[in-house]
């Protein structure tokens, strides 16, 4: 019995600290990326402000499919598209394809 009030307390002791670790780390957006269109090459960048970069995760929402998949996976999902800064502010697809039309975007 003496074991098992150990182990919990050891657990609540853990999570007493991690969880505001864990918090403090997260990113923090004031304000997610507007709409925008492509350049003449097919590129197009979005923005996102946040006070803590560290674990932004970029996630497109295919609306055709209600699929939705992240800055990293895109250009795995999509032939011919390049991602670059798929963890950062400001987030760039090179030669988005046309299928791509209406996408949500949200950081």
């Amino acid at each position: 019995m003496k074991k098992v009030l150990v182990l919990i307390l050891m657990l609540c002791l853990v999570a007493g600290v991690s969880v505001p670790a864990l918090a403090a780390g997260r990113p923090k957006i004031s304000e997610q990326p507007v709409s925008a269109t492509t350049d003449e090459k097919g590129n197009v960048s979005f923005t996102v402000k946040a006070s803590n970069v560290e674990g932004l995760t970029w996630r497109f929402v295919n609306p055709e499919t209600g699929e939705e998949i992240t800055g990293k996976n895109l250009s795995k999902k999509i032939k011919g598209l390049t991602v670059e800064g798929a963890n950062k502010k400001t987030i760039k697809l090179i030669g988005v394809p046309e299928e791509m039309n209406g996408w949500t975007v949200y950081c």
